[in-house]
Order: C-alpha cells, then sequence, then structure tokens
C-alpha cells in the first residue's frame, strides 16, 4: 500500500487529482455541467505538462527530490505515456465544444511558451512560481468559463483568490526546497528573494486571501466557496509554521498539494 501511495506521488497523480476536482469547483460555483470528456482532456493536459516540466527539470541538475529521482529513473517510459496523453487529448477534441478548445489552445499555447523557455534558460527559472499558479488557476477554471453563458466581478475577484492560493502552494514548496535549489545553482523567486523574505511573503499572501474571502462572505459572494478558501488557507498556514514535521519525507509537498482537494468537498457536499 505505501509502494502504491508513493508511486501515485511520483506521478503527480495527487495534482490531476486537485485539478480534476478544481475544475469541478468552479463548474460548481458557475452553475455548468463540465462533461466527462473535458475531465479527461484537463486531467491528460495536467499531468503531461507537469510530467515533462519534471523530465526538464532533472536534465538540467542532480535529482534531489523522490519524484525528481523517479521521473529520472523511468524518463523514457514517462516521454512515451506524455505522448499517449497528448495523443488522447488531440482526439478529446473532437468532443470538446468549440470555445473551450480555442480558449484551451491559446493556454496551451502559453504553457508551450513556458516549457520552451525553462528548456532554453537551463538553470535560471525566472518567476517560474507566478507562471505555473497563474496557468493552473486559468486552466482549471477554463472549462468552466468556457461553458458560462455570462461570468461577472464574484467570478473573476474568486479566480484572483485561486491564483493566490496557488502561488502560495509553490512558494511553500520553494521555500522548503531552498537550500537544495542554491546547492543545484537553481533560480526561483525563493531563491531570489531568501527565505525569510519568501515567508513574510505568503503569510502576507495568505492573509490576502483570507481578508478577500471575509469580504466576499460579508458581500454574499459565493459563500461556500470562500469558506473553502479560508480553509485552503488555514492548511497552507500549517504547513508553512510546522517545519521540521512538514520537512520530514517531504511532507510539505503533500499536505500543500492536499490544500488543493478542499475544493472537492462543494461537490460531495453541493447543497451542505
Amino acid at each position: 500500500m505505501k509502494f502504491f501511495f508513493r508511486t501515485c506521488l511520483n506521478l503527480n497523480i495527487d495534482v490531476v487529482a486537485g485539478a480534476c476536482l478544481n475544475a469541478l469547483f468552479f463548474a460548481h460555483v458557475l452553475k455548468v455541467d463540465v462533461s466527462w470528456t473535458l475531465l479527461a482532456a484537463l486531467g491528460c493536459s495536467v499531468w503531461g505538462i507537469y510530467t515533462l516540466d519534471r523530465i526538464i527539470d532533472v536534465a538540467k541538475k542532480t535529482p534531489d527530490t523522490h519524484r525528481h529521482r523517479f521521473h529520472s529513473r523511468h524518463r523514457n517510459k514517462l516521454l512515451f505515456v506524455v505522448a499517449a496523453a497528448a495523443t488522447i487529448c488531440i482526439g478529446l477534441l473532437y468532443y470538446l465544444p468549440l470555445r473551450t478548445v480555442y480558449l484551451g489552445a491559446g493556454l496551451s499555447g502559453l504553457v508551450g511558451v513556458y516549457l520552451l523557455i525553462m528548456w532554453a534558460l537551463k538553470a535560471k527559472q525566472i518567476a517560474k512560481e507566478l507562471w505555473v499558479a497563474a496557468m493552473y488557476s486559468c486552466g482549471t477554471a477554463l472549462a468552466a468559463f468556457s461553458l458560462a453563458s455570462s461570468v461577472d466581478t464574484p467570478f473573476y475577484f474568486l479566480l484572483a483568490q485561486h491564483f493566490l492560493l496557488a502561488l502560495s502552494n509553490l512558494l511553500i514548496i520553494s521555500f522548503y526546497e531552498h537550500e537544495i535549489d542554491i546547492a543545484q545553482h537553481q533560480t526561483s523567486l525563493a531563491t531570489g528573494l531568501g527565505r525569510k523574505t519568501t515567508y513574510r511573503l505568503v503569510l502576507f499572501i495568505l492573509g490576502l486571501v483570507s481578508f478577500m474571502a471575509l469580504t466576499s462572505l460579508y458581500l454574499s459572494w459565493f459563500t461556500r466557496a470562500h469558506i473553502v478558501f479560508l480553509g485552503m488557507s488555514g492548511l497552507l498556514f500549517l504547513v508553512l509554521q510546522n517545519n521540521k514535521y512538514f520537512f520530514h519525507k517531504e511532507r510539505y509537498r503533500f499536505w500543500a498539494d492536499a490544500a488543493f482537494l478542499l475544493p472537492g468537498l462543494l461537490i460531495i457536499f453541493p447543497n451542505g
């Protein structure tokens, strides 16, 4: 069981599950129905992008985490599966709404530019956290956004908070891996700012998200969604605080990603 769990984490299955749950979360908020084909296309896309990103990482430096060592050992097999996932995505395009395809193509183009930049810069990863957070939030909201007849200010306010939570997640991981990144000559917002400033920045972002969520509750904007965001902020805050516990066996990565499973509560209890 432990081996199966570790393999799922190494394969980024937790990230894919979180992405699909967040897509359903946004669909619930906008009151639209997301088909299984959209979820399948999103899951394959997210898995392929994350896997390619890790393969690019291990091509530039010595593998330093369980996930990176896994991707280094199975590089060729994973590249084959990435190609298969891309083929599945192309096949699913026929079943997707045209507006979703257009928006997805635009976002895919930006992802391609990002991956090319990361490959070209080799060890230099300028503002990687900002790029990935923006793409994750836009990607998970894309299906619901493309299907909605209209989208107003409260939704964009919610999406901004989602982006800030995704950014906090990535900064927390960079915070814990700061020394490793320095040793490997990797650059990011965390290595550029330093651990102390990164810590303060994450506290500020989580405080800002909490303030925005409470403001939204006061205005009665997507009340239950913002309660979930407060829970996500609380979990990310705990991961940031308890360094010794979460650093052991890379628990920080699992629990920081687990925060993005909490939107699934709105799917499990839609009318609670």
